[in-house]
């Protein structure tokens, strides 16, 4: 919040990204860049809108929340549509699949297929990000008990869906529409959503409150363990007269004491790897 030109920078960076995409696109390079890589000025974009809401003296996004009902409701409208229009778009101007014909719709939406599909999610994407800021009805609807719940979750869930996704859900639905059973595609699709979803958001809250809670946890006591300055030691029991001793509680053996879930979760995965490796080498070949 302090560095000077600091938005300048950001400019600068997600330029350092953006310009060789364009060059790619118009032939004029092939670097063809790495998913990885196309994605960072997301990043730095995030940074520019969480500077913004940081800023003291005047945040830019209240001039949209403190207008009149009457323009907001035409502008989260706006917004609504930009978001499933341009969010949904696929890059292949299709409808539905590979196999239909243009879509019509993609061509008036997206100006006649003028910029790249990236170009249109980062619009939708932070469409979505502004209308979430300055929306106070949204806001209510994200701060519900089930999209709390559902952020709570949604790290392992991202790390974990495509075990799903990718592997478990297409055998089930090959499965269901298989000579055996012989079921509707789109019926099929449908028992492999009501029978996984469920399975998902469970596995994703399981990893969460054993491996993601835990983690969070001792990375931020880690930080605090390597500060100059630490902040005093918590009251671990309340009822307790004394204070905890400084020194003691920030002793290398007391923070690895405190570590034990971590170092029990490293010893979990360990066997699990040398198992694994153990048994791909010595099985015997059917």
């Amino acid at each position: 919040m302090q560095y000077r030109a600091r938005f300048l920078i950001y400019i600068l960076v997600c330029c350092f990204f953006w310009i060789p995409q364009i060059t790619d696109k118009v032939h004029v390079t092939n670097l063809d860049f790495g998913k990885t890589v196309m994605h960072l000025p997301v990043f730095f974009l995030g940074v520019i809108i969480a500077d913004f809401e940081n800023m003291k003296d005047s945040r830019p996004l209240d001039a949209v929340r403190n207008l009149h009902w009457g323009w907001k409701i035409p502008i989260n409208l706006f917004l609504i549509f930009v978001i499933v229009s341009l969010g949904s778009y696929k890059g292949n101007s299709k409808c539905l699949n590979d196999h239909d014909d243009s879509c019509e719709y993609w061509r008036y939406v997206t100006l006649n297929f003028a910029l790249n599909k990236l170009f249109y999610n980062y619009v939708a994407a932070l469409s979505l990000i502004f209308f979430a800021l300055t929306s106070s009805w949204f806001q209510w609807v994200l701060g519900s008990a089930v999209f709390s719940f559902l952020g709570r979750i949604s790290y392992t869930l991202y790390l974990l869906h495509e075990l799903f996704t990718e592997w478990i859900e297409v055998d089930t639905y090959y499965y269901f529409i298989g000579p055996d059973h012989d079921v509707d595609p789109n019926l099929a699709i449908l028992y492999v959503f009501l029978i996984y979803t469920p399975v998902l958001i469970l596995a994703s809250w399981i990893l969460t409150v054993l491996v993601d809670a835990p983690s969070q946890k001792w990375v931020y006591e880690l930080e605090q363990q390597a500060r100059k300055q630490r902040p005093p030691p918590p009251q671990l029991d309340e009822d307790a007269e004394e204070k905890p001793d400084y020194a003691e509680y920030y002793s290398c053996w007391s923070f690895t004491k405190r570590s034990w879930p971590i170092f029990l979760l490293i010893t979990w995965l360990l066997i699990v790897l040398t198992s694994t490796e153990l048994y791909t080498k010595f099985k015997n070949p059917r």
